[in-house]
């Protein structure tokens, strides 16, 4: 069953609401976030439900008066949550499908024949590769490790310069691959449009064709006191570039004889926050779409191009340009950033990632790796590996203790890279625990 554009939506849904939790807990303490997931309700739309809904509603007032951040309504939601922390590489098998129907879980929705998925290897050589967000950082080196392996390169990004000079890099590996450049917002349909239609001039898109949808910016932290535009531009970045791009040059990777779509979701795919006092709220939102995107790209493309296959990356702290390049793209309205400014910022962010971070090269060689090896689901870095074993195991998605959004299972992540927190409300939380004052009773208000 194809179910897009809902499965999307629900995505950032989620990762919009869990990123609330932050962001409450240091501008707007009286404010508490839950996230209702149901399971199969009753209802018009859905008869056959295995919950009524008067029981439903019964579950979403438990749980918002118990102050529960994470609820599930109905046995099939818990089943499903469960299963998918287990092994969420199998998630979008057949024989996972099988498994939640044994279980009892997604009955109404039984497993349907799929076309014949005998599709021949992707291949490197002699492939065009689509990247965006090309000029720097992991779109550089995708570029760049896949034209020293014979690929030809069609990359956009917003700035010319740094094209030219992956470009220059690209030739140095590959003097033989055809690399061209196109200036390019890919919030912009119409402009990515027309990197379509050159593309389509430059390259022969008939045989293997390898989209990157790498591109994304940071900015909008607090969805309660940063500006609007701020917001709305990291969202529209990092998850409408997606879209959009994805949406564009989907007829030309249908056409073509094999194809893979690389989509750059984030550890904040699966985790909606930086620290319990550290809002990150649209790119959260954004990365959690893009997740939920491509992870329901599967059943979509199963069914109706075979041959084009899904890849969700999840990336930890990479060492790129996103910090700088945010604050001179997206920077506060009426406020010009200075160098100074931005160069502290950078100074900062690095100093916060306590040197958890992979290098870019590194970085697209274990993306290139997972592409090639048919993994769907890559993450990248060790951070990324740690941080995904910590919240699967979360007991806090069962029950209101251990929240992976607390104190406690936040102190616990002695891989992860954002250990160190500044914010007032953290440091006041933590006084208050040395006090002997619960957490809750400094950061929460009281019960409804």
């Amino acid at each position: 069953m194809v179910a897009q554009a809902y499965a999307t939506s629900k995505y950032a849904c989620r990762g919009f609401t869990e990123s609330l939790i932050a962001d409450c807990r240091v501008h707007a303490p009286h404010l508490t976030v839950s996230c209702v997931m149901p399971g199969e309700i009753a209802t018009a739309l859905h008869p056959r439900g295995k919950m009524s809904a008067a029981d439903a509603s019964r579950t979403i007032i438990d749980g918002v008066r118990e102050g529960r951040w994470h609820i599930l309504v109905g046995d099939d939601a818990v089943i499903l949550d469960r299963m998918l922390r287990e092994q969420p590489e199998a998630a979008y098998g057949l024989e996972f499908w099988e498994e939640l129907n044994a279980a009892g879980v997604m009955g109404s929705f039984p497993v349907r024949p799929v076309p014949d998925q005998s599709v021949p290897k992707l291949a490197i050589e002699g492939s065009l590769v689509l990247v965006t967000g090309g000029g720097s950082g992991m779109g550089r080196e995708i570029c760049v490790q896949l034209a020293a392996e014979g690929a030809n390169i069609a990359m956009c990004d917003m700035g010319e310069d740094s094209m030219a000079e992956t470009k220059e890099l690209c030739l140095a590996a590959n003097t033989d691959a055809t690399v061209t450049t196109f200036a390019c917002d890919v919030s912009d349909e119409a402009q990515v449009t027309t990197w379509r239609e050159a593309v389509e001039q430059a390259h022969d898109t008939s045989g293997h064709v390898l989209l990157f949808n790498n591109a994304g910016i940071i900015g909008g932290g607090s969805f309660i006191t940063d500006p609007r535009s701020q917001w709305e531009l990291t969202f529209d970045v990092c998850w409408g570039g997606v879209y959009t791009c994805s949406r564009v040059f989907m007829p030309l990777l249908v056409a073509s004889e094999r194809a893979a779509i690389v989509n750059t979701s984030s550890v904040n795919g699966f985790f909606a926050s930086t620290g319990p006092g550290s809002p990150h709220n649209a790119y959260c939102s954004a990365k959690f779409a893009v997740r939920g995107f491509t992870e329901s790209l599967h059943a979509d493309l199963r069914m109706n191009a075979p041959h084009v296959t899904p890849f969700c990356v999840m990336p930890g702290v990479i060492t790129t340009r996103i910090t700088g390049n945010s604050i001179r793209l997206n920077p506060i309205p009426g406020k010009t950033p200075s160098a100074e400014l931005i160069e502290k910022a950078v100074d900062g962010m690095t100093k916060l990632q306590g040197g958890q971070t992979t290098a870019p090269p590194d970085a697209a060689a274990i993306i290139l790796d997972g592409v090639k090896s048919g993994r769907w689901r890559i993450l990248v870095g060790a951070d990324a590996d740690a941080l995904d074993t910590a919240v699967r195991g979360a007991s806090g998605f069962e029950s209101n203790e251990a929240s992976p959004y607390g104190f406690e299972f936040h102190d616990a992540l002695d891989d992860w890279q954002f250990k160190v927190e500044s914010s007032q409300v953290t440091e006041r939380a933590r006084a208050a625990e040395r006090e002997g004052v619960t957490v809750a009773e400094v950061t929460q208000p009281a019960r409804l």
